[in-house]
């Protein structure tokens, strides 16, 4: 794509302040979350800049591919959006060709699996699923189907085996996202069983702990938030250290007073390179909260 890296990466971007020198640091080093944010606090619906637009699309489409895959069907088509706008206000289409080529191959085998997953699902009895398929559907389903997605995960728990910790509290999550009556036992659950052979899942860990966080007050909150932290060291992951999870937090140590650990996750967030408007002003919230 070397043809279009040049029409990307040619300075000026005319980014306001100083955000193409930062921009251009975080494309060397493939920091597309930094990246992503910087893009997202000038780009908007009405951004009409066709380097701006096709800079974005760029940037989520690595994003996806790289590190946030879980998000690829979504990720795809935002960038053909914007890419899509960027050839309107003017860009060129032989430089874009390269990055439109690219992001529709991916969508297209995206959707391809998309539609073969769901066509099994649909005609195949969840118990004679493969455990790959299931977990896909489940993964597929989730947003739009939570208690859907739930049901698949818990058969995917059901059969065992290494994942299955792993699907149970997955199948939390999805309860959890549902407005599920029995979602904080389920995560309450999924929290204390041992960990210590999942190290490479702690993500999943420290967001399940984060939804349950979300619904407790008071002294169960303190004994929840304790009980992350102990597991987090145990698992060599900082509670909280999921960037999403951090906010997540934030959000809710502000609503219930929970001042000195508001304070805490305010201060580990400002560490980040970038940071975006609606975050900053909770973080100088919770920094100017009086306990």
């Amino acid at each position: 794509m070397a043809d279009l890296d040049e029409h990307l990466f040619a300075l000026p971007f005319g980014l306001p302040d100083d955000r193409d020198r930062r921009l251009v640091r975080y494309l060397r080093d493939e920091d597309w979350a930094s990246a992503l944010v910087l893009l997202r606090e000038v780009v908007d619906a009405q951004s009409t800049n066709p380097k701006w637009l096709l800079l974005l699309a760029f940037v989520r489409f690595h994003d996806a591919t790289d590190v946030m895959v879980e998000e690829l069907a979504d990720a795809t088509r935002e960038a053909l959006q914007l890419i899509d706008r960027a050839l309107e206000h003017g860009a060129s289409f032989e430089a874009v060709t390269p990055l439109r080529d690219a992001v529709e191959r991916v969508l297209d085998e995206v959707s391809r699996e998309e539609l073969e997953v769901m066509d099994a699902l649909d005609r195949t009895p969840q118990s004679e699923l493969k455990p790959e398929l299931l977990e896909t559907a489940a993964f597929l389903v989730w947003k739009k189907e939570p208690l859907r997605a739930a049901g698949l995960f818990d058969e995917l728990a059901r059969r065992g085996g290494a994942n299955e910790l792993v699907a149970r509290t997955r199948a939390a999550l999805c309860l959890a996202d549902a407005g599920a009556a029995d979602a904080q036992e389920k995560l309450s659950a999924a929290i204390h069983a041992d960990w210590r052979t999942h190290a490479r899942d702690r993500s999943v860990l420290e967001t399940a702990e984060t939804a349950l966080l979300e619904r407790l007050t008071g002294l169960d909150f303190e004994i929840a938030w304790k009980l992350a932290e102990a597991k987090g060291a145990a698992l060599d992951l900082p509670f909280p250290s999921v960037w999403p999870n951090q906010e997540r937090l934030l959000t809710r140590c502000l609503a219930i007073g929970e001042v000195v650990r508001a304070r805490a996750l305010a201060h580990t967030i400002e560490e980040r390179e970038e940071l975006s408007s609606t975050l900053k002003a909770r973080v100088h919230q919770a920094l100017a909260a009086r306990a």
